[in-house]
C-alpha cells in the first residue's frame, strides 16, 4: 500500500521545551508518511520591543526567532525529507494558525499538547479540533517517538470508512493496530430488557452487526472491533485513558 500522502502540513512551534518533543514526533512521522511542503510557524503577539524602536535594534525580532527556530529543528531533524519552510508572524496565535491553515491550503496540522502542570500559550485542543478545516495531530509531552501502537475509534460513518482507509495505509508491518467503538446504552432497551447486561449484550450485537456491513465497502483483511459500553465520562476522557492504560502511540 502506498504512503499516506500530505502536499501542505503546517507544524505550530511555541519556542519552549515543548518544540524538542514535537519535532522529535514529526521525524518520527516522515518515516510512515510523504511530506511534500512543511511550514514550521511561530506567532508572536507582538514582534516590536517595548523598549528600543525597531531601527535602533541590530536585528529584526522575526529574523532571530527563524534562525532560534532553525537550529531547534536542524537538531531534532536532521535528513528531513520534505521541504521546510520557517515562518514567523504576529498576532492571535488560535486565529492567525486557522487563517494561515486555509492559506497554505494545509492538508494537515501537527501541534504540541502542553502537559496540566506547564504554563505557556499552551492551544485548547478541544477547540482547535472542532476549528480546523484539515486534519490534525496534537502530540503530548512524550519518550517515545515510535508508531507501533496505533488505535481507530470508528461510528460506523462514511467519514470513519475514510479515517478506516488512510489508518490502514500509515500501520506498517507489524504495527498493532485496534478498533474501537462505544455503543450507549439507551432508556428504551433497558426497559425492554429483562436486566442491564441483556441489554448491552443486544447492543454489542447490534453494533457486532453494524461492523461487518461497514466492513464490506473496505479492502478484505482481518479486523478486530473492541465494543466499550459509554461511560459517563464521554469518549474524549475515555479514549485518553485508554491510551495511557494500554500505551497507544497514536489515536485517530
Amino acid at each position: 500500500m502506498e504512503r499516506l500522502q500530505y502536499n501542505s502540513v503546517l507544524v505550530g512551534l511555541d519556542l519552549t521545551s515543548g518544540d524538542d518533543h514535537l519535532l522529535r514526533f514529526v521525524n518520527a512521522w516522515s518515516k510512515r508518511v510523504h511530506m511534500q511542503d512543511v511550514y514550521f510557524i511561530h506567532i508572536a503577539e507582538d514582534l516590536l520591543p517595548d523598549d528600543l524602536p525597531q531601527h535602533l535594534n541590530s536585528r529584526p525580532a522575526d529574523e532571530e526567532l527563524i534562525d532560534q527556530m532553525r537550529e531547534s529543528i536542524r537538531k531534532n531533524l536532521p535528513q528531513a525529507n520534505f521541504d521546510v519552510h520557517i515562518e514567523v508572524h504576529e498576532g492571535e496565535t488560535f486565529e492567525k494558525l486557522l487563517r494561515l491553515s486555509r492559506i497554505k491550503s494545509c492538508d494537515l496540522m501537527i501541534f504540541g499538547v502542553k502537559a496540566e502542570e506547564e504554563s505557556g500559550s499552551g492551544l485548547n485542543p478541544l477547540r482547535l479540533l472542532r476549528n480546523a478545516s484539515c486534519s490534525t495531530l496534537l502530540v503530548p509531552p512524550r519518550t517515545n517517538y515510535s508508531l507501533n501502537h496505533l488505535a481507530c475509534a470508528v461510528d460506523f460513518s462514511e467519514h470513519s470508512k475514510l479515517v478506516v482507509k488512510k489508518v490502514e495505509a500509515l500501520a506498517g508491518e507489524g504495527t498493532l493496530l485496534n478498533y474501537i467503538h462505544f455503543f450507549k446504552s439507551s432508556f428504551h432497551y433497558l426497559r425492554a430488557a429483562e436486566s442491564s447486561r441483556e441489554a448491552q449484550d443486544h447492543l454489542k450485537q447490534k453494533a457486532s452487526e453494524r461492523w461487518l456491513e461497514f466492513c464490506r465497502d473496505l479492502v478484505d483483511k482481518p479486523r478486530q472491533l473492541e465494543l466499550l459500553p459509554m461511560g459517563t465520562e464521554g469518549p474524549e476522557l475515555r479514549l485518553q485513558q485508554l491510551c495511557a492504560e494500554r500505551d497507544i502511540d497514536l489515536l485517530i
